[in-house]
């Protein structure tokens, strides 16, 4: 893999060269965070941080929120991270189904640590973008009934 072998050489300018290729390339990122080792997991989400903040794009949040909830998920506040990030991408893109789809997973078990208050109010934004959307329908049923 091209980027580790960057990263083993501590060439981080030519690994965020590299990463940026990804941007807009959900599934190869993802898996390229995947495959990674645990060796370099820390480095690369601090050059992917590094990214975002640069960029500003919902892209590098989300994909950053995906890695805090999966490869971190061991990791005492790693969920409420990766709902923090998932909230700075829904910020830069109002009208990603997706974004709004993975925030309400927070209101899900096991961890559940978005509220039935917020959740109403992510689910009524994911509602104005598509008004059949089930799982926001059933949030709302269940904060009238609640």
């Amino acid at each position: 893999m091209k980027e580790i072998d960057f990263l083993k050489k501590n060439n981080f300018s030519e690994a965020v060269e590299l990463l940026e290729k990804y941007e807009n390339k959900d599934n190869d990122l993802r898996n390229l965070i995947i495959q990674s080792s645990d060796e370099y997991r820390l480095i690369l989400l601090a050059l992917l941080l590094d990214i975002a903040y640069r960029k500003n794009i919902s892209f590098w949040f989300e994909n950053i929120a995906y890695f805090y909830s999966f490869n971190f998920d061991f990791l005492d506040g790693a969920q409420k991270t990766s709902l923090f990030y998932f909230k700075k991408a829904h910020k830069l893109d109002v009208n990603s189904e997706r974004i709004l789809g993975a925030i309400l997973d927070f209101q899900l078990p096991p961890e559940k640590i978005l509220s039935l208050e917020e959740a109403t109010v992510f689910a009524n934004k994911l509602l104005e973008i598509n008004p059949s959307n089930e799982r926001a329908l059933k949030i709302i049923k269940d904060d009238n009934n609640g």
